[in-house]
């Protein structure tokens, strides 16, 4: 192997471990900005919420209540980090509830946003 040869897969072996860790494969490894309520369920070494906070449903982004739009189904309120997150949600709003809590009763995680 050539000195280029080797250079050139450091520098590509590097760029991906940058992209995993610090770019949009950290949402798939569970290391993104914002996670579900794991206070509430147990999870592992997530912080839980602070008081006036909460999930969204849509993309998993924690949000402040006092800022955040809200819609209302089966009688709980769920908060949003933006119209077009809520919007989503009535659209179609078991489809995102059925998503928060999966078979084990642990909060399921889900990243990014709208």
């Amino acid at each position: 192997m050539s000195i280029d040869t080797i250079v050139s897969l450091g520098l590509f072996a590097a760029a991906l471990f940058l992209m995993v860790r610090f770019g949009c494969g950290r949402h798939m490894m569970g290391h993104a900005h914002s996670h579900a309520h794991a206070g509430a369920h147990g999870g592992g070494g997530v912080p839980p919420l602070a008081a006036g906070e909460d999930v969204d449903p849509v993309c998993g982004m924690t949000v402040d209540r006092s800022s955040a739009g809200a819609a209302t189904f089966q009688g709980k309120t769920y908060y949003f980090c933006s119209g077009s997150c809520r919007r989503k949600f009535e659209a179609a709003p078991a489809a995102y509830t059925a998503k928060l809590v999966n078979a084990s009763g642990e909060a399921a995680h889900r990243h990014g946003c709208c």
